[in-house]
């Protein structure tokens, strides 16, 4: 197995007394980190819809630039450009979250070094993206008349699909009978087109 370091010797001679000394140094072989590139961290805007995000923790990148390697060998620092990532410049605070200061979209550079052979790097990048929430459009209430005085009927909570979605696109709809299971995305009813109210009147 080749070794690092290794010793290399030098002998220097007199070439007339032959009187000699000799001196050595090392080669060192640092291992170099592999700065694997990291998909987008990608969250959903809050309802002030202005294109920040106020808690990416950038630490929970540093699997994905590690992949395989050995974390106790190397350190991952994240900034704001490539030049300060090149020198090694003004890491941000990768254990605390971050805010994006960029609005929707913004890159972040990656350095992974060598713990004790700090030139022994690599860069790479990713974005943090902050995307829009689907515009909500005003619903219109479904009344249905009561033919056998029971207080329940069918609806066909789908008239409200075009109203919702109006001329959005890649936009899925789906129907809860309670907030918290809309917010949750758990229990939607599961056909729509043809739901039996269950309290009148049913939000």
């Amino acid at each position: 197995m080749i070794s690092s370091p290794q010793e290399i010797y030098v002998r220097l001679t007199n070439q007339t007394t032959l009187c000699f000394d000799t001196i050595d140094f090392q080669l060192l072989v640092p291992t170099q980190p592999t700065a694997n590139t990291p998909n987008a961290y990608e969250v959903c805007d809050d309802l002030s819809a202005d294109g920040y995000y106020s808690n990416f923790l950038l630490n929970s990148k540093d699997s994905e630039v590690l992949i395989t390697q050995d974390q106790t060998l190397f350190n991952i620092s994240y900034h704001l450009t490539f030049n300060d990532a090149d020198n090694n410049l003004s890491p941000l605070d990768k254990e605390n979250p971050y805010r994006n200061i960029n609005q929707n979209r913004q890159t972040i550079f990656v350095r992974i070094e060598n713990k004790d052979h700090s030139d022994c790097y690599q860069i790479t990048s990713f974005d943090l993206v902050v995307n829009p929430l689907p515009v909500v459009n005003n619903l219109i209430n479904i009344e249905e008349c009561d033919i056998d005085g029971d207080n329940t009927t069918i609806f066909d909570l789908t008239i409200n699909t075009n109203e919702s979605i109006g001329s959005q696109i890649n936009v899925g709809i789906s129907y809860f009978t309670s907030e918290i299971e809309a917010q949750a995305n758990t229990t939607p009813i599961v056909n729509p087109s043809a739901f039996i109210n269950t309290v009148n009147p049913q939000t």
